[in-house]
Formats: structure tokens, C-alpha cells, sequence
């Protein structure tokens, strides 16, 4: 959903059977007998006058409709016309077939249990209402099926195509949206779903079918590379004091589509992974869990792989074009605030800006002598070496080093947390502390903050979320110095 507000359903999901086993991608997507437009669900109204209900469509208001989607018009007149609801449902259509018709995804047309592909496929319900917080999906429990509520007057595809993608979760029979420690990511994932359908190539075949242009991008670098430090999913809401980031964690998910590390059973057909991975009822797990056992035969761990994720995004290298240039827009005004001096050479992460939960802390680095890059016999290089220490938990440190001129860039690993490299003025350098503890945490992420309270007093730390618990560390520096102005 688009607002702090959520419809979630009281009723358990079941995951769908051999969920062990390796998922059958594409199996249920345009299945043969899909047809090419849907039905329109009939929906009973009743009239207390009479006392009889009615399955009479007339009687269901101004709507416009398309292939597979349903739009109900505002009944004041707010918000969208006739005209304009047809327009703002190409985007809809446009997702569908990438997200269903390409990338095989379970369709919204039909239940979500107990179908056999053979029912009538039905459009999909979209309700424009005032003041409903921009919008959310929800579940009708008779229907078995998802619908969609949305701003009058909002009708933009980051939002109407977020919104789906809450609907396309819960059709894939195990929604995160009823599970309490997947609930925030629920977010997360709608946000990928509506950047992958507004930028990326895999929906270009989709968004062309529908003359529908390439959008703008949601990628925040003040909240997900400027606040790298909370958790990697933190679900505060947005309206309190502090604000979560589950909104624009969605890179993370965007890294393991595109799976630039080759890490096993992820790629474009990662999330679904996931998704259809997860246990029945959420067995107390996260998305990170179901990533590890994933994972569990190739040999890697989630810590190395969002460890590689943060590394990767010390400089944005996620095959994401837009991203990277909104990042370097701003890099010269992000991560400056995390550190404290302690000595010529010895620095300290701040208060409040120690890594949480598989979050990650930056430190830009400036070797000696720094500048603008020069050509030939002025290039200089520098000794430099960086030992952290003090840490108070488990952590993964590698040192990301990018060519100023061909923005490529290399991933030291540093064992133990050291690291001694020749480094040139043609390159740049950030230092990259992910908090990696050894025992993935099960945690829900609302209250991060611990529980809430009358007051705008912030509960004391013995009471956060374990997954809001800071890793504050140490380093030695020498060779450069660290970037903190």
C-alpha cells in the first residue's frame, strides 16, 4: 500500500504445495485458456427499502473498464473522468502482462485457492475514494480475491501499479501482507514492483504493448544510501517521529533480480523465489530466512549476500541506470554525519548512525593528497590501510574502490577487518560495515523504536526491536583520511 494504513486479511494464507521444491516459473502465467478480456465479477448491493439484494450492475455506479481491471469512479465526481480512468488503466494492463504475461506470476483473474485455472477469469476491482491515505489492497474473503482502493485524483501508475502488486502478492496464495514478520517487506515489494514496471527492460516489450513511457524512478538516495544505517527492512511508519525505509528498500530487491554475483536461485526469477518459498503462516520467519535456505547448497549466506548488496551500493553499482545518476547528483551531500574523531587517524561511528540490523555504515574516504583526477606522470598512489575494531557484534567490512574516469568498480574483502591497498588518485574509495549477525533475527518491525506510547517519549533501547540495536565500532586510518565535511 501507498500510506501507512493497511487492509490486512484475519484469515491464515496457505502457502502453495512443494514449497522445497524448486518453483515451476512461468507455469501459471497466461495460462492457454486465459482469455483475453476477463468478466466482470458480479457483486451483490442490497437495498434496506426493500430488503432485497441485487447483482444488477446498473446498480453498481460509474465504472470504466478494461481487459482485466474494473474501475469504480468516484460517486461525488472527484478524481478521475471516464476518460482519464480508461487512460491510467493502460498502465495496469501494461503491468499485468509484464508481471503475469512475461514473468509468470500467478494471474489476479482468478482465486486465490482452490482454483483449478478453469473458473472465470475476473477483472480485477479498483475503487476510487476520497481521503483514503493515497491507497491500499485488500482481500474480499467470499470472493477470494484481492481488490484495490485508491485516491480519487491519484490515478499515477507508481501508485495504482504499487497497489496491484499487493494484489498480485496476495494471489500468489501465501501473501507476506497476513504474516506479521513479512508484513513491512509487503511494502518493499510493491515498491519493486512498480520501479521494475515503470524502468526496467524487463516490462519495455509490456510498456511498449501499451504506449506506455518509461517512468520516473523511486529511488531515494537521502533515505536508502543517506540512512543505509537502520535496518535493512525497518517498517516505522512514516507519520511518527523517526521513519522507516521499507518504501525504498525496494534496490535490495532490484540487486537480486538482476543478481550481478550469480548468487544460486536468484536472477529474474528471484522474488518469486521468495515469495512462493515461503513457509505456510510465515513459520516465524523473514525474508531473509527463506533467502537462506535458498541459498543453502551453493555455500553462501545472506550475511555475504547483503553484505555484496551494500558494498555494491557504496557507489550504486546495481545495473541501474537512473539510480546511479540521482547518486552521484548527491553523493557529495551523503554519509558525512556517521563519524566522530577520536585521534589523528582513529575515527568512531556517531551515535545513531551505527548499523543496525544488516544495515550498513559508509565511510567516503580521501587518500592523500586527493583531487581531481590527472592523466599520466602526476597520477600519484597512496599506501593505504584500515583496521577496524571495537566492534560489538558480527560484521561483514569490504572496501569498494571505483575508477573515477571508466566508474568501474573493485570489492576488497577485508578478513578480520583489515585491509592494506595501494590506491590511486585515479580511483575513489568508501569503506562499507555491514552488521552481520551470525543468527538471522525474526522480527515484525513496526516498533522499532519499542512499544508505542501517549507521550512523544522514546521508550528507553533496552525495549527496541532487537533488529534497531546499533553495532558502533572503531577504525585506524592511514595513507587517507576519512571524508566528514
Amino acid at each position: 500500500m501507498a500510506s501507512a494504513k493497511m487492509m490486512i486479511s484475519a484469515m491464515a494464507l496457505s502457502a502453495i504445495g512443494g514449497v522445497f521444491a524448486a518453483p515451476q516459473l512461468n507455469s501459471r502465467g497466461m495460462r492457454p485458456n486465459e482469455p483475453a478480456v476477463f468478466a466482470e465479477q458480479p457483486i451483490e448491493t442490497y437495498d434496506p427499502v426493500t430488503n432485497k439484494s441485487t447483482s444488477d450492475p446498473a446498480a453498481l455506479g460509474p465504472r470504466v473498464t478494461s481487459a482485466r481491471f474494473r474501475l469504480f469512479l468516484a460517486k461525488d465526481g472527484a478524481g478521475e473522468n471516464a476518460e482519464q480512468g480508461k487512460e491510467a488503466l493502460k498502465a495496469m494492463e501494461a503491468g499485468y502482462d509484464c508481471f503475469v504475461g512475461h514473468l509468470g506470476w500467478n494471474s489476479t483473474g482468478l482465486r486465490i485457492f482452490n482454483n483449478s485455472g478453469r473458473e472465470p477469469y475476473y477483472k480485477t476491482d479498483i475503487y476510487l475514494v476520497p481521503n483514503v491515505g493515497s491507497g491500499f489492497a485488500g482481500l474480499t474473503h467470499y470472493a477470494n480475491r484481492a481488490w484495490i482502493q485508491i485516491n480519487a485524483g491519484e490515478m499515477y501508475p507508481s501508485l495504482t501499479v504499487h497497489e496491484w502488486g499487493h494484489a498480485m502478492q496476495w494471489h500468489q496464495g501465501n501473501s507476506w501482507p497476513s504474516i506479521n514478520t513479512f508484513r513491512i517487506w509487503s511494502e518493499t515489494f510493491a515498491q519493486w514492483v512498480a520501479e521494475t514496471y515503470m524502468t526496467s527492460d524487463l516490462c519495455a516489450a509490456s510498456r511498449a504493448k501499451y504506449n506506455q513511457t518509461v517512468g520516473d524512478s523511486l529511488f531515494q538516495p537521502f533515505s536508502t544510501v543517506g540512512r543505509s544505517y537502520l535496518a535493512l527492512v525497518d517498517g516505522t511508519p512514516r507519520s511518527s517521529q523517526f521513519q522507516g525505509n521499507n518504501y525504498d528498500a525496494w534496490p535490495f530487491f532490484h540487486y537480486l533480480t538482476r543478481n550481478p554475483d550469480g548468487w544460486k536461485g536468484m536472477g529474474r526469477d528471484g522474488i518469486m523465489t521468495l515469495v512462493k518459498q515461503t513457509l505456510p503462516g510465515g513459520a516465524n520467519e523473514t525474508p531473509l530466512h527463506v533467502l537462506q535456505r535458498v541459498l543453502a547448497d551453493s555455500g553462501a549466506t545472506v550475511q555475504q549476500v547483503v553484505a555484496k548488496y551494500w558494498a555494491r551500493m557504496a557507489y550504486v553499482d546495481i545495473e541501474h541506470a537512473e539510480a546511479l545518476r540521482r547518486f552521484e547528483e548527491n553523493k557529495n551531500f551523503l554519509n558525512k554525519d556517521a563519524w566522530e574523531t577520536v585521534s589523528d587517524g582513529v575515527y568512531k561511528t556517531k551515535k545513531g548512525y551505527a548499523p543496525r540490523y544488516m544495515g550498513a555504515v559508509f565511510g567516503r574516504l580521501l587518500a592523500n593528497g586527493d583531487g581531481s583526477y590527472l592523466e599520466g606522470k602526476t597520477n600519484t598512489t597512496s599506501n593505504v590501510a584500515i583496521a577496524i575494531k571495537d566492534a560489538t557484534g558480527p560484521y561483514v567490512a569490504t572496501l569498494a574502490v571505483r575508477n573515477k574516469a571508466s566508474k568501474k568498480v573493485k570489492y576488497i574483502e577485508m578478513p578480520e577487518g583489515k585491509a592494506n591497498v595501494t590506491w590511486s588518485s585515479a580511483e575513489e574509495a568508501t569503506l562499507v560495515v555491514v552488521n552481520a549477525p551470525e543468527k538471522l533475527i525474526s522480527y515484525v518491525g513496526i516498533n522499532m523504536y519499542g512499544p508505542p506510547t501517549n507521550t512523544s517519549e522514546v521508550a528507553p533501547e533496552s525495549q527496541w526491536d532487537p533488529a534497531n540495536r546499533e553495532m558502533p565500532f572503531s577504525f585506524t586510518l592511514s595513507g587517507a583520511r576519512l571524508s566528514m565535511y
